[in-house]
């Protein structure tokens, strides 16, 4: 998959999320898409993510509780024990086909599944 931002950093491949992220810049993730990466435990810190899609990526157990998201997608991302940030460092964030653990249903779900 072709990796672009437009801090011009473009890669094709799969890196590890964290080696991503620190030869982007490492304070923010515009303007692009990111596929297949494992940033597993990855702490974002105060990253600003916008206008971005993470494709079939692991977020298990990531923190993001400080970054701020503005159009962000997550398709069929592994979102399990993600920390999320508050609804107000949040605008327009969809999840299409994710994977969340139901006993934590995260609260900025829009819709929560119901538990058996």
């Amino acid at each position: 998959m072709k990796i672009v931002t437009s801090g011009g950093f473009e890669h094709y491949g799969r890196p590890a999320g964290r080696t991503y992220l620190a030869m982007a810049g490492g304070n923010e993730l515009k303007d692009g898409e990111l596929g297949y990466a494992n940033w597993f435990a990855a702490d974002f810190g105060e990253i600003c993510i916008e206008n971005f899609e993470f494709v079939q990526c692991e977020f298990s157990t990531a923190d993001f509780s400080r970054a701020t998201l503005t159009n962000v997608t997550f398709r069929q991302c592994l979102l399990v024990g993600a920390q999320m940030p508050a609804a107000e460092r949040m605008t327009n964030v969809s999840y299409q086909e994710c994977v969340f653990d139901l006993r934590t249903v995260p609260p900025w779900m829009d819709h929560k599944p119901e538990l058996p």
